[in-house]
């Protein structure tokens, strides 16, 4: 599983430069493409999708593998241990912003030739493309945080990253409030409010997600109107996110959700500090 951490890397590290040093107006022009989420296909999105799959491919422990980008999955040795699923670029809407992105990744270990779910997951992480690219790793039930050093690599910042037990933020899309199919969520919201808490959204996922996890609080991408089923693609944001806040004793929503026949299957996703768990399970 090293070697796939180490190809993970190397490409978080391309995609990086690609993102210092381009025109990020145009890296953010649609393509002629869709992925099989629907979505709009940006010049980024295909770039760092190419990059991922070129510097796995070659990993002879993936039997495996499958993106965002992808309609299927892409088979590299039948002899192989692992899948490892992958979001490209998630928040590629914000590149020609210059806003936080990132990438994400999850590394399943096949048992008796199958994936059932979560416990089959053996590390997750993802990397945020901000004022510096870190990296986020989570594995043997520890997460530590890296920051790429362009000249030497990915070095270790902090050991043991733990999500505060209550945070000052929240993370919510609110302008969506009028559509969220469960009236508890406002209900919810109301009482962060009462205790003080602040909303901060970015519109990105690992951005958001990053903020509770290094300040704790909580993060919502509850059901609505538009996205009846969820917002959050399961096999490549959900599953990789709570398996990391589990790791750093926060708290998800998901646990025990089978493994989709749908590849790119959505679904509500919250991840949480402690007292923020505590609240939302004596209110919802």
């Amino acid at each position: 599983m090293d070697e796939i951490i180490e190809c993970l890397k190397d490409s978080f590290s391309e995609i990086s430069l690609i993102l210092r040093e381009s025109n990020l107006l145009e890296m953010s022009n649609l393509i002629k493409l869709q992925n099989k989420s629907g979505d709009s296909m940006k010049k980024i999105d295909y770039l760092s999708n190419d990059i991922i799959k070129n510097n796995l491919k070659d990993c002879k422990e993936i039997r495996n593998m499958c993106s965002e980008e992808e309609t299927e999955m892409v088979p590299v040795n039948s002899k192989g241990k692992y899948l490892v699923s992958f979001d490209p670029l998630d928040g590629s809407s914000n590149v020609n912003s210059n806003i936080s992105v990132g990438s994400i990744f999850c590394i399943f270990e096949y048992i008796d030739d199958e994936i059932k779910g979560m416990d089959n997951i053996l590390a997750a992480g993802y990397t945020v493309y901000g004022i510096c690219t870190q990296l986020i790793i989570a594995k043997n039930n520890n997460v530590n945080m890296y920051q790429l050093k362009h000249e030497n690599g990915f070095k270790l910042m902090k050991e043991n990253v733990i999500v505060p037990e209550n945070g000052s933020s929240y993370a919510i899309n609110e302008g969506n409030k009028h559509k969220w199919l469960d009236p508890k969520i406002n209900d919810y919201v109301n009482k962060l409010i009462e205790t003080n808490k602040t909303q901060r959204w970015v519109g990105s996922l690992v951005a958001d997600a990053n903020r509770i996890l290094i300040n704790g609080g909580v993060f919502m991408y509850p059901k609505d109107k538009k996205s009846k089923d969820g917002k959050i693609r399961l096999l490549y944001e959900a599953y990789p996110m709570a398996f990391i806040f589990k790791c750093a004793k926060g708290y998800s929503n998901i646990s025990n959700i089978p493994f989709p026949k749908d590849l790119h299957k959505k679904i509500p996703i919250f991840l949480f500090g402690k007292e923020e768990y505590n609240l939302y399970l004596n209110n919802i």
